[in-house]
């Protein structure tokens, strides 16, 4: 089973979803199972849903057809969608006068798998005029209350939404249709929703590229501020700005190369007499690369526990060196120190440089906050060149150009980036 209340003290209410509280309850099959809506009072209506005996519509992928312990049977994100949509449909396709704001509305999911927990706090944090009101009931499994002041179809629509990334992350199987992702792009668009859930959208479900260019311009449409969106998640925005401006003609340096994220693609990529030097203070991750190389077969990798162990053994040949999301971890002196390390030490042609733009923090609603703990400064764009230009033109050999990496609102993109050539160098 199933439960949803829905309830409004707008006294248009039964008029507004279509339904009549002296006709008693009504019957809709959804899947293999039976929903019933009744009124319990005048403002406050109820859905349940429950499967046939022996059935379950909504379960896991691989999963049996009957498990009398399968708790999707009674939590999915899924029933609670198709519950909104069969019977309130009307709520939200059609516009009606009388559905005005400034009326209380409350819409309550008994109890709904969330498997991505944090996008509970996503959804109270990024839709202003919206409360959630979320109490755990066990692992993964909420009661969640949406409380608004506004339209009765506006809160249906974010219901919609809500669901629709729940359900995606779920463990059951979905597929994305081009009409799907219209009707719920037209929500977003209605609810004029912030840059970071039209960015979680397109993660979710513009996840190709061809996809991702047919939705692009409708997704960015807003009254906020111009938004660009890029294709991919942060990470694969920065690895394609990243790869954009390497030639791979050089064997390349991989500063904190993490779990590879970078290495292993960008090693391929050169040819059989290069090399690529992956460097992290962190030997899991460095076990990682290597663990990772071997299955596929990459031979042109070696792992270094530190710039100065490196730099002990460090090649003659020219480099290219990438140091991405890292100086942020350190002091800025210590950063300083590394560049110059870098650039003195190693015979670098061409040297890239990311890090998080402050500027862009607002748009995830982290105004005097940094994206990660861990971090120990975060630069606005300004100040980044500033503090770069001023290391790079104490040396007469190098010269730095900027650019800008992944999605940008209001002309502000998410992070920084340099590229730091030798003189003479394309």
């Amino acid at each position: 089973m199933a439960i949803i209340q829905l309830a409004s003290n707008n006294p248009a209410f039964s008029f507004l979803i279509k339904k009549n509280p002296a006709s008693g309850m009504v019957f809709r099959s959804i899947r293999k199972g039976v929903a019933n809506g009744w009124f319990s009072e005048e403002g406050i209506y109820h859905m349940f849903f429950q499967d046939a005996q022996n059935t379950v519509s909504f379960n896991a992928k691989d999963e049996p057809d009957f498990d009398y312990l399968n708790l999707s049977k009674y939590t999915s994100p899924f029933a609670y969608l198709q519950m909104i949509n069969e019977f309130f449909k009307t709520v939200y396709t059609k516009e009606n006068d009388q559905d005005k704001a400034g009326f209380q509305n409350r819409i309550v999911f008994s109890m709904i798998y969330a498997r991505k927990e944090h996008y509970l706090r996503f959804f109270n944090q990024y839709f202003e005029g919206y409360d959630f009101i979320v109490v755990q009931k066990a692992e993964k499994y909420y009661e969640v209350t949406i409380l608004s002041n506004g339209k009765l179809a506006d809160l249906l629509k974010i219901s919609n939404v809500f669901c629709l990334f729940l359900a995606m992350n779920s463990k059951e199987p979905f597929q994305v249709e081009d009409d799907l992702i219209q009707k719920y792009i037209q929500f977003l668009i209605d609810l004029d929703v912030p840059y970071f859930i039209r960015y979680l959208f397109a993660q979710n479900f513009l996840f190709r590229p061809k996809t991702f260019q047919k939705f692009k311009s409708q997704l960015e449409q807003t009254e906020k501020y111009p938004i660009k969106l890029q294709f991919g998640n942060t990470h694969l925005q920065r690895r394609s700005a990243i790869k954009s401006r390497f030639n791979f003609s050089n064997s390349i340096v991989d500063i904190g190369c993490g779990e590879g994220f970078y290495a292993l693609p960008f090693a391929q990529k050169l040819e059989a007499s290069l090399f690529y030097y992956a460097i992290d203070i962190n030997p899991d991750l460095l076990l990682h690369v290597e663990k990772r190389a071997q299955q596929l077969e990459i031979e042109n990798i070696g792992t270094y526990a530190s710039l100065d162990y490196f730099l002990e053994n460090a090649p003659s040949e020219k480099v290219d060196v990438l140091l991405t999301e890292v100086i942020e971890h350190m002091s800025l002196d210590q950063a300083e120190k590394l560049i110059q390390q870098v650039l003195n030490f190693v015979n670098v042609e061409r040297f890239i440089i990311t890090t998080p733009n402050r500027d862009f923090n607002v748009f995830y609603e982290l105004e005097g906050e940094f994206r990660n703990e861990d971090h120990q400064f975060e630069s606005t764009t300004e100040e980044f060149q500033n503090w770069l230009s001023d290391i790079v033109q104490r040396s007469s050999q190098f010269e730095v150009d900027f650019f800008q990496i992944g999605d940008t609102v209001a002309g502000i993109s998410t992070s920084n980036g340099a590229i730091i050539r030798r003189k003479g160098v394309e």
